[in-house]
This record gives C-alpha cells, structure tokens and sequence, in this order.
C-alpha cells in the first residue's frame, strides 16, 4: 500500500528516502522534475506566521514533459489514484537540485495531506490528480522570501520530484506512469504541466503583447507605392538592350585579313612548285670533273740584226 503524505510541518523533521526513485523491483528509476502550474485555492496566515495554501494541485492527469528527464510520460489517472500518498520526503524546497546538493536553507515549506481529487483548472474544465495543501515556512530569510514572492504572484509554479516504474502503452503509443514515489517538490518559475498554478494569474503560455519597436515605420500606402516603384525599375532594367560595340579600328588592321588571304595563296603556289621539282629525277652533264686545258699559241720572231728590232711573223 501506498505510504501517507508526512504532514509534520516542522522543518527538522527527518524523513526517509532510502527508497526514493526505485522500481516496484528494486531497481533504481529516472527521477522525474515535474513542474506544475497550480490554482490558489484560499491563502491563510497561520498563528506562527507560515503561509498555508490549500487544496494546491501537485500533479495533474495527462501528457507532461518533465525538466529532468525531459521525454513526455502520461499520468493516467489510476496511477495518480492509486500512489497520491506515496510521498517518500514532503519538503519543498526554493530550487531542483540540478546535479548539486541543496542546503538545508533551501528547504521552504512542506506539502501538507496530499491526495487525489478534482479541481477546475485555468481553462474552467475539471480535471484528476494528487492535490496537498501547501505550507511556506517563516523562519529563515529564504523562507520570508518565498512567502512574498508566492503572494505578489512572482513564484506561480511546484515542480514536484517523482520516481517510478513506467510502460509502454501500445494502444495509445505512449509511456505512461504505472507507479510513483514522490522525493519532494521545488518552486520554480515555469511549470510543465499547465493545470497546477500557486496563483490565479494568467497562464503562462498566454501572448503578451510587447510595444512596437523604436523605429522608423511607413503607411500602408506608402509602402505599397514603393514596391510598385521598384518593380517598374526593374522591368525596364530587364527590358533593356545590350548595346553595340562600335569601335574605330586602324586601316592597317583592317586591311590585315585579305593580306593574310593574298600570303596564305603564295604560299601554297610555292610548295606546288617545290613539290614538282622534288619529283623530277637527277641529270649529269658528264664532265663536271673535267679540267680545261690551256690552248697553245704559235708565233714566229723575226730579230732584225741590222735594226736590232723585234718582229712578229
């Protein structure tokens, strides 16, 4: 059987957690950060200063998605039913742990006879889940501040900290909850689970209409003609044609093709013609290696004593 909420309000209070996030095996479970909005039921100061919040729903029937694990598990009702008082340690604390042991100056309050009921959530509809009572101590500074922050709606949020065994649903194709163990709860500032608000303000998930922007801004109408504008500068650009390139070239240049033509003609005249001699076969005259002799010249002398004069015959 599921154990009883503890509804000790003395902070000192030990509590016993040799259990806390194991399985119906034994086995050691996901501790789950469930952050849930929840409704104010009625606020009472009590005699020794804490501020009690009643009938605070702690955890609602449904589709959540917790901080820790951070995978979506449905909490069907049986289950809230059945395990709304297995409450393993009750404390309420300012802060998750967040993989870092918390001081016990972050303990601020208790849950008080959690159990399960029905309430009228945000969106006016009735809805299941574990409801408790919900006591902010007054004896430590963060305590004191946790107290105002919760009155002047700045804190609107219990996230409480839960294990269990989970399954598989193949009808629905779910994980769902099939047994919870409860470690405590955290008051944060966003929940997961959208039915569980400390205060009556808005939810969270509300638009919030933020002031326009400093900057300079147009009409309607003069944006409009200015779009219309810019398109007609375009389609004229597009409608634009490349323009010719005229230049003026040199008469050397362009009288250049038909010299070309005249040299290219030439040139091919006169490998016809080396072609041709190339065919023709070797002729040898005979005497290329004869030597010309010298031609012989006869004269007479005639020698005149008596005038001692030469004479040629």
């Amino acid at each position: 059987m599921p154990k009883s909420g503890n509804d000790s309000s003395n902070p000192d209070t030990s509590h016993n957690t040799d259990t806390a996030g194991k399985g119906s095996d034994g086995s050691l479970q996901h501790i789950r950060n469930l952050a849930m909005p929840f409704t104010k039921g009625q606020m009472i100061t009590e005699a020794d200063g804490s501020l009690l919040i009643k009938d605070v729903p702690m955890l609602a029937e449904g589709v959540w998605t917790d901080s820790a694990v951070g995978t979506p598990l449905n909490y069907i009702s049986k289950t809230l039913e059945e395990y709304a008082g297995n409450w393993l340690d009750n404390s309420g604390w300012n802060r998750h742990t967040g993989g870092q042991p918390r001081p016990s100056t972050d303990k601020v309050g208790e849950a008080v006879n959690p159990h399960f009921g029905q309430f009228i959530g945000k969106d006016g509809q009735p809805h299941q889940g574990i409801l408790s009572d919900v006591r902010i101590w007054p004896w430590t500074q963060n305590q004191r501040d946790m107290q105002e922050m919760v009155r002047h709606g700045l804190i609107n949020f219990v996230s409480v900290e839960h294990g269990g065994d989970e399954r598989y649903n193949a009808t629905t194709r779910q994980m769902e909850t099939s047994t919870l163990a409860f470690t405590g709860f955290a008051f944060v500032n966003k929940g997961a689970c959208k039915l569980c608000r400390l205060n009556e303000q808005a939810a969270p998930d509300e638009k919030i209409t933020l002031p326009p922007k400093e900057h300079d801004t147009m009409d309607t109408k003069e944006l409009e003609d200015k779009i219309t504008s810019l398109s007609k500068e375009l389609e004229a650009i597009k409608a634009q044609k490349p323009a010719e390139i005229k230049a003026d070239i040199p008469k050397e240049l362009a009288e250049l093709p038909a010299l070309i033509k005249e040299l290219s003609a030439k040139n091919i005249a006169l490998e016809a013609q080396v072609k041709e001699l190339a065919s023709r076969p070797d002729r040898k005259t005979g005497n290329d290696n004869r030597e010309l002799d010298a031609g012989k010249v006869e004269t007479s002398v005639v020698f005149d004593k008596n005038s001692r004069v030469i004479r040629g015959a």
